[in-house]
């Protein structure tokens, strides 16, 4: 697949033309952006946090952004979501983890970083209806170790828990005890839009560029495993094993069930429907 010519875009195009959209850099929603990076011309890609994103697309600065699921819920804009795409997990990520230094049912304090939203509600949720836990929760800078060292346990996402799990082997995977606790999957992020500028062409581009990315896992992998501290044999593990991209009935019931807990704890003031993007 060329992906300039899906596009419709060339190769020397001109940043003036292009559009704005926002999304965080992970391993696992590398194969969703990677024809995003590789096309010229069409959009002008912003890669910040996770919660940022979001703040980009309720502020307007994008129109299109792969924002926290929790987000969706919590989010007073007029956005919709991109059918058929997501970032998801059924079962063990290996990317969505709780570190612990001792045993997990006595836990005092746990780490945080505010700007993974969704699986903060996430765990909240389970130390709550599984482990009847209320611990005190702490933000602090994403550093395993200092978070480790400033409380008994730590939430990593993304590179971050997987490469940690090298050193540290006390951690639960927070998917995996969704999965038991619910029967369903978890629904890490979606890909949103302001309703008034999202588009059939958008729509488009963005399942040509997973389709693009699906092509290129090896690629991918290995580009990966330069910078981070993970094989490609491991990073094709996560990619074909932990992580998956479609939103289908039983991903969007995982949602619309995340969400329950979420108002049900006090996360929300709502339990919203999910409106998504159709074609006209």
């Amino acid at each position: 697949m060329d992906i300039n010519e899906f596009f419709g875009t060339k190769k020397d195009a001109q940043p003036a033309g292009q559009r704005p959209v926002a999304a965080s850099a992970s391993l696992t929603v590398a194969p969703l952006l990677y024809g995003l990076e590789k096309s010229s011309g069409a959009y002008r890609l912003i890669v910040d946090n996770p919660a940022a994103c979001s703040r980009r697309l309720k502020e307007g600065e994008v129109h299109l952004a792969l924002i926290p699921s929790i987000d969706y819920a919590q989010g007073k804009g007029s956005w919709l979501i991109v059918p058929d795409l997501c970032v998801a997990h059924s079962g063990a990520s290996k990317s969505i983890c709780l570190f612990f230094n001792e045993n997990v049912s006595r836990l005092r304090t746990v780490a945080l970083n505010k700007n993974t939203p969704s699986e903060e509600i996430l765990l909240k949720i389970l130390l709550n209806e599984r482990y009847q836990s209320l611990p005190e929760f702490i933000y602090t800078e994403s550093d395993p170790q200092k978070m480790l060292s400033a409380a008994d346990a730590a939430l990593m996402v993304g590179d971050a828990a997987l490469g940690f799990q090298n050193t540290n082997p006390h951690y639960i995977d927070l998917t995996e005890e969704w999965y038991d606790f619910t029967g369903l999957p978890f629904v890490a992020s979606l890909w949103c839009g302001n309703e008034l500028l999202l588009n059939l062409r958008d729509v488009e581009r963005l399942r040509a560029s997973f389709a693009f990315g699906q092509e290129q896992m090896q690629s991918i992998c290995e580009n990966w495993a330069k910078s981070h501290p993970l094989a490609v044999s491991d990073c094709l593990d996560v990619l074909n094993k932990k992580v998956y991209y479609t939103l289908k009935e039983e991903e969007q019931e995982g949602l619309k069930e995340y969400f329950r807990y979420a108002f049900y704890l006090g996360f929300t003031d709502h339990i919203p429907d999910l409106h998504f993007w159709q074609e006209p």
